[in-house]
């Protein structure tokens, strides 16, 4: 949905603009009844790093976000509703009102909690090998799996790709080509939604995220040399 926006935003073509403002409403319907509650919390700072990174419209953008969540909050399906509001389950005994987490939400923090407590002071440095524990956090089962050592270096692996899609979204060609521009801007956006969305999923071993992801972040870190070299042939052809 965010490289969709991107593309969105950028384009000047009106039968396009409407082909992919009706993607992002199937997929939005999609991604609503996934009833995945760390997948609607990564959307938010996904949609953010939209606006953030977008040059152009940003009032509007804004406009349209605030918009949106109002009316997503009236209009709401009753099932994504319940699954947001049952994250906190409130309970009253004679002492009073009671606040707990959900099932699952408690059963990540718990696993979480053993890992940073229990497992990581074991073995700090490397882990435990992979596939030993199963932890539903990429953040967490990485710390447990390889270890101190491992995360940073998963670490320094996305902030070396941020930095250098950011690098691309500077170059004059990327921006003068407004599907570069808008691909890029997509897949900025995408990324910071992952990232978060990695506190309470294994986003980054799950194949059908990651070919994707890799896929089109080969394609974005390519786009220079693309238009290079499509810059070359068309002077040649001149």
């Amino acid at each position: 949905m965010c490289i969709i926006g991107g593309l969105l935003l950028y384009t000047r073509s009106m039968p396009l603009r409407i082909i992919l403002f009706c993607m992002i409403l199937l997929m939005f319907r999609g991604f609503l009844y996934s009833l995945s509650r760390g997948s609607y919390l990564a959307f938010i700072p996904g949609i953010i790093a939209l606006i953030y990174f977008t040059k152009k419209e940003k009032l509007i953008l804004t406009f349209i976000l605030i918009a949106g969540s109002v009316l997503l909050a009236v209009f709401m399906p009753k099932m994504v509703r319940d699954r947001i509001v049952t994250t906190m389950v409130v309970s009253k005994d004679m002492e009073g009102l009671h606040i707990e987490w959900e099932e699952s939400p408690r059963d990540r923090l718990d696993s979480w909690k053993m890992v940073l407590f229990e497992r990581f002071p074991k073995s700090p440095l490397f882990g435990y090998g992979v596939g030993k524990y199963f932890i539903d956090s990429q953040i967490f089962r990485t710390l447990c799996e390889v270890g101190l050592v491992g995360l940073i270096l998963f670490i320094w692996i996305f902030v070396r790709l941020f930095k250098m899609v950011k690098d691309v979204l500077d170059v004059d060609l990327v921006k003068n080509d407004r599907f570069s521009i808008g691909l890029t801007v997509g897949f900025l956006a995408g990324f910071v939604g992952l990232m978060v969305h990695a506190i309470s999923t294994n986003t980054f071993i799950i194949i059908r995220i990651m070919e994707p992801f890799w896929f089109i972040a080969a394609i974005v870190l390519s786009l220079p040399d693309l238009l290079m070299e499509e810059k070359g042939t068309l002077e040649k052809v001149t």
